[in-house]
């Protein structure tokens, strides 16, 4: 009781913070560059930025809420997008709004919806529909818009492949601006060709201290001694400069190719060096979330490792899936016996429309009757092999995989259009 107290009282004071806050930007930004967003997490402020370039060409703010996740640098890697910080009171004492526990947090996002409403434009409202579950048509690239026409069920599954599918080969979205571009050398005692031919790894570890509570968030975390078996080969048989970013600063191997933040950190920034690696480099070894964002819509090529979930694809793609055993019958699912499951129950639905498509994809996304597991060395070995094929020039890889006659052709056209591999590691 005490503590609810205490909380009401701080949320209350943060309240009329915020407020005064409001008045100050709506004084200071024109009424026609007025954006909110509230409540989210990074990968969906990216794709808002992507999404809102797609509607409005011109220079926008966008205002959200001050959590650390959130990395502002992102508007010097951009054009014609300032994003801007609404803070708590407690900023005084290094405080964001990740202090408050959850039910709070949702009381906060709702009082910034209903007081930044009407002065500003909110992006969810430009993005999706009313109901949440669909984005708007104007924002569906083509090759999207064909796939869904006639099977909207799968829209869940697919809406992954839509970025991406808005490019041209080696155009890139996000990039860094002048005032970057010439620091780089000086920064990293590179030049950007050198960046740009490197290998950006970029771990996502977000339940280091504790389990979060979401099991979808858990479930795309990814394993440190599984990176490192990656990085070990590619600094003894390979000349690629790696860099590591996300969520781990560095890992505890010395190599004159191997880069972490903090041999750079006299010198830049942590937001600063990991938005100039993963907006540069064209080759990613990494987890599924919001990280692989920025990198997606930069046309980059990717080995994801420890990924999850099996029914979300990405272009330009080795995929390693995590393991998965059956709690019942107590045996191993390949990743691509349990695609067919999830395209069976879609078809097998007889309303076919877009909120059964979502119901459909979070039962396979949090995968409660299975045990999800991390990859071993043999399966991170073999992907890994597949993925240098992929980024030679000397070598071609053969992405019409044999193991994809147990998929319908729906699915098989889908993953060779998209140049995106189910690694041969994932089967036994």
């Amino acid at each position: 009781m005490t503590k609810n107290f205490i909380y009401n009282i701080i949320l209350f004071v943060d309240k009329l913070f915020i407020k005064i806050q409001y008045f100050l930007l709506v004084i200071n930004t024109k009424k026609n560059k007025r954006y909110s967003l509230f409540n989210i997490g990074w990968g969906v402020l990216i794709q808002s930025i992507f999404y809102l370039n797609l509607i409005n060409k011109n220079e926008k703010k966008i205002v959200i809420l001050d959590y650390q996740k959130i990395n502002t640098e992102i508007q010097n890697f951009t054009k014609k997008c300032k994003i801007k910080k609404v803070y708590s009171i407690f900023s005084i004492f290094r405080k964001d709004f990740s202090q408050y526990p959850i039910k709070y947090e949702k009381k906060l996002n709702q009082f910034c919806n209903k007081l930044f409403n009407g002065k500003f434009i909110n992006i969810v409202d430009l993005v999706y529909s009313r109901n949440n579950n669909f984005y708007f048509n104007k924002i569906l690239s083509k090759y999207i818009k064909e796939k869904i026409s006639k099977k909207i069920i799968f829209f869940h599954s697919l809406k992954s492949l839509n970025d991406q599918n808005y490019f041209k080969k080696d155009k890139k979205f996000f990039y860094p601006n002048k005032n970057v571009v010439n620091n780089i050398k000086n920064n990293f005692g590179l030049s950007v060709n050198e960046i740009k031919n490197s290998i950006n790894i970029c771990i996502r570890k977000r339940n280091q201290n504790f389990k979060n509570n979401d099991r979808t968030n858990y479930l795309r975390d990814g394993k440190i001694e599984n990176f490192k078996v990656i990085i070990d080969k590619l600094l003894k048989e390979y000349n690629y400069k790696i860099f590591i970013t996300g969520d781990i600063d560095e890992v505890n191997i010395n190599h004159k190719n191997l880069f972490c933040y903090k041999n750079f950190k006299k010198k830049i920034s942590k937001n600063n060096y990991q938005l100039t690696i993963q907006t540069l480099a064209n080759f990613h070894i990494m987890n599924s979330g919001g990280a692989n964002q920025v990198m997606k819509f930069n046309n980059g090529k990717f080995l994801y490792i420890d990924c999850w979930p099996p029914i979300n694809q990405t272009p330009n793609s080795i995929i390693l899936y995590k393991n998965i055993f059956d709690k019942k019958n107590k045996k191993f699912v390949d990743c691509l016996n349990y695609l067919k499951m999830y395209e069976k129950d879609c078809l097998n639905q007889k309303i076919r429309n877009f909120e059964e498509s979502k119901k459909i994809s979070l039962k396979y996304f949090e995968a409660e009757n299975y045990d999800i597991t991390y990859n071993n060395k043999r399966q991170i070995l073999e992907s890994l092999d597949e993925f240098i094929k992929f980024i030679s020039n000397n070598e071609k890889l053969n992405f019409k995989n044999i193991s994809y006659k147990k998929l319908s052709n729906f699915y098989q056209k889908i993953l060779i259009e998209n140049k995106c591999l189910i690694s041969a590691g994932n089967l036994r």
